[in-house]
Order: structure tokens, then sequence, then C-alpha cells
């Protein structure tokens, strides 16, 4: 006849805790991991142009250089236009004043 051994290991209640919140945090990171492979995967078939990160809005004064960066997901690619006060910005025509920057769904004003 074989022995049968049962081995009880006891945890203590801050052990409990702490792999709790581990299992937590790591379900978590696995959700937000998911969500950012849904949002940038080229894979699916179309789905609609949307703001990962938005542009903030910001404050200068007059005259001082500001830059703007948003970073844009869809498919197809979107292509981005900046507006000023409902103008479009052609920043070709006025290269002295403004750059626009597009690099791997990351774009700058």
């Amino acid at each position: 006849k074989e022995a049968l051994q049962v081995r009880v290991e006891k945890k203590t209640r801050a052990t409990h805790v702490r792999e709790s919140a581990e299992r937590l945090q790591f379900g978590r990171t696995m959700e937000e991991w998911l969500e950012f492979r849904k949002k940038m995967n080229p894979d699916r078939l179309t789905h609609h142009p949307e703001f990962i990160v938005k542009p903030r809005g910001q404050t200068v004064w007059e005259g001082r250089t500001v830059r703007l960066h948003c970073t844009v997901a869809g498919w197809p690619k979107p292509r981005i236009a900046w507006y000023k006060n409902n103008v479009l910005i052609d920043a070709k025509a006025h290269p002295e004043k403004y750059t626009v920057e597009s690099n791997y769904n990351m774009h700058s004003l």
C-alpha cells in the first residue's frame, strides 16, 4: 500500500492579500493590453478613426511656440488635418510658422 501525503500550507493574511492584489493587477494589465492591441490592430478589416491620445488644450503667450500632439488609430490609416479657428492650417504654405510631423500614428503640429 502507498501512503498518501498531504501537505497543508498556511498563508498569512498579508500574503493572501498581496497575491490577490497581484492577480487583480495582472488581470487589469491584460485587459488594458488587449484593448490597446484591439485599437492598434491593422488586421481588422475596417474601423473608424479614433483618438488614442487627444490633443490637449494649451495656453501660451502670443508670439510664443507651442507644440500639439495626438495619436490616432483607424483602418484604413486616417489622414490628419489641423485647424485653427475652424480654418485648415496649410503648413506647406507657411513653413516658417507651422511644422507638421507624423510618425507611427503619432502626429504633431
